[in-house]
């Protein structure tokens, strides 16, 4: 699964339709599955093969955050 659009800068973006029915149709065929984080306890995203580490969003997004505040 490759999203071809790159991101400027790094920055995160809501995913546009058809990035979001890639992301269904590999859930449906087991390529992708949404675990519950033990931190946050919200469902994340985790793509099977994706050469990127598999980390939950909402923490990383938290800490972004939490680091720019202190800052």
């Amino acid at each position: 699964m490759i999203i071809q659009e790159r991101r400027p800068f790094g920055r995160i973006r809501p995913a546009n339709f058809d990035e979001a029915w890639i992301i269904v149709e590999a859930l449906r065929d087991g390529l992708a599955e949404l675990p519950y984080c033990t931190t946050c306890h919200t469902p994340y995203l985790i793509i099977h093969g994706c050469k990127y580490q598999q980390v939950c969003q909402m923490c990383v997004l938290n800490q972004i955050s939490k680091t720019r505040i202190n800052t």
